[in-house]
């Protein structure tokens, strides 16, 4: 917003007659907020035409072995198509390499398990779309783990592909001790 505020401004302030290297700057200060305004807002366009989705976990502690319940509820207000929507419990260790400036960041996926929760539902405003759903977090599976350079982290990840609207991402972050 800061950026389509200053081109404006700085557009009136010269009675809109611009140079050429003067209509350049505007145009790149009007783009460039345009597309972090964009960028800024996409994903909750996703959130809205869900409504409030609301996910209840049965705990974010865990053991390795026990599962993890979730229920999940839509109630969009207008009927709504998903393509697809999916659960994932996802394991990951991310690496810090070197230091100061010479910095370098890895992420590797340790272990995921994915869920199929709907594919190819219309969704009506007053009927709403309810799931159940358990995963089970591996016996072998690392316990979360957290130092400055080195980490092991734990998502329960839902994913719903919305027809015609951008994705609708909810993380969840979970807890395994050994």
């Amino acid at each position: 917003i800061v950026f389509l505020l200053g081109g404006v401004v700085y557009g009136a302030a010269h009675s809109w007659e611009l140079a050429v290297s003067e209509r350049l700057l505007l145009f790149f200060l009007l783009a460039g907020g345009f597309v972090l305004m964009l960028k800024g807002i996409w994903r909750r366009l996703g959130r809205g035409k869900l409504g409030e989705p609301t996910i209840r976990l049965s705990a974010s502690e865990l053991k390795r072995g026990e599962e993890v319940l979730f229920n999940l509820a839509l109630r969009p207000g207008q009927r709504t198509e998903l393509r697809s929507l999916e659960v994932t419990l996802e394991c990951e260790e991310r690496v810090v390499h070197g230091h100061g400036q010479y910095q370098s960041h890895r992420r590797k996926v340790v272990f995921e398990q994915k869920l199929s929760l709907a594919k190819g539902v219309l969704i009506e405003p007053r009927r709403g779309f309810r799931r159940k759903g358990r995963l089970t977090i591996p016996e072998d599976g690392p316990p979360s783990f957290g130092a400055p350079h080195n980490q092991v982290v734990w998502w329960l990840r839902f994913r719903g592909d919305i027809v015609g609207w951008p994705d609708w991402k909810e993380p969840f972050l979970l807890t395994v001790r050994p």
